[in-house]
């Protein structure tokens, strides 16, 4: 029965870890832990049940105290992971790749004050680029604009603010 919980767990958590990171939800990444941690308690009970079966009786006050360790570590991942949503935590290496875009326009003399939080499952982005001051009002326009699609298109469900 315990390893019939396993997999059935098993099948659930890879399917909602897999729809969570489609569609970047918090609430079914957190369900997915969840079931992750209902896997590793019952494979700890499942060893605890058996170490009894074989007379170590200590197994099973071993096996609550393991269930217990499982419950805390799940706990506190996923309190750091509803902090971070809850704090706006910049996704790591956004602004990584947008200085590595912006790099290869020769068009943008420099870049700076960027800005990357989340929102959910959006990125928002502010930035600040330098053109040639030369550069006719439209075409400096016009330049914000590409490197706003061209960030679109690479970062998905991003929205992005340029300041020139």
């Amino acid at each position: 029965m315990i390893i019939t919980s396993i997999f059935i767990d098993a099948t659930r958590a890879i399917a909602l870890n897999k729809a969570a990171r489609k569609y970047k939800s918090q609430a079914l990444k957190a369900d997915a832990l969840h079931f992750s941690s209902d896997i590793l308690s019952s494979f700890v009970v499942l060893i605890g049940l058996i170490s009894y079966v074989y007379g170590y009786h200590s197994a099973d006050a071993f096996a609550a105290l393991g269930v217990a360790c499982v419950f805390i570590f799940m706990t506190l991942k996923l309190v750091k992971q509803t902090i971070d949503v809850l704090l706006d935590k910049a996704p790591a290496g956004i602004k990584e790749i947008v200085v590595e875009m912006l790099k290869t326009l020769p068009e943008i003399t420099s870049v700076h004050d960027i800005r990357v939080r989340n929102s959910g499952p959006h990125v928002f982005i502010d930035l600040n680029i330098h053109v040639d001051p030369y550069l006719p009002l439209y075409k400096a326009h016009a330049i914000s604009h590409d490197v706003e699609k061209k960030i679109s298109q690479r970062i998905e469900k991003s929205t992005v603010h340029i300041h020139v």
